[in-house]
């Protein structure tokens, strides 16, 4: 009896075995394949985390640079439209809206 036993552990180790090692084989050919993806997936996001980073200091600097331009612009509109006012209407007429004469 426990002969029997002994050759049915045999048996099943040795079924065991066959198993793993396909199973070793079919891992073998899989894992390289997703390390070299995932080594490029993780240079691509390191690129994107790198660009976020960039694009985070630069945006506040691009915003002040575009606010003190509008200001710029609103200003000289300002001034034109000031100037064809004035040019529009009488040296008294202009006097007035400046000087309480």
């Amino acid at each position: 009896l426990i002969c029997a036993v002994l050759c049915i552990n045999c048996f099943i180790l040795d079924e065991l075995q066959k198993h793993l090692a396909v199973t070793e084989k079919l891992l073998g050919d899989i894992i390289p394949d997703w390390a070299e993806e995932n080594s490029k997936a993780f240079g691509a996001v390191k690129e994107l985390e790198e660009m976020a980073v960039k694009i985070d200091t630069d945006l506040p600097r691009s915003l002040a640079l575009v606010l003190d331009l509008s200001h710029k612009v609103c200003k000289e509109a300002a001034l034109q439209n000031q100037k064809v006012t004035e040019d529009t209407h009488s040296q008294e007429t202009v006097k007035l809206w400046y000087f309480d004469e």
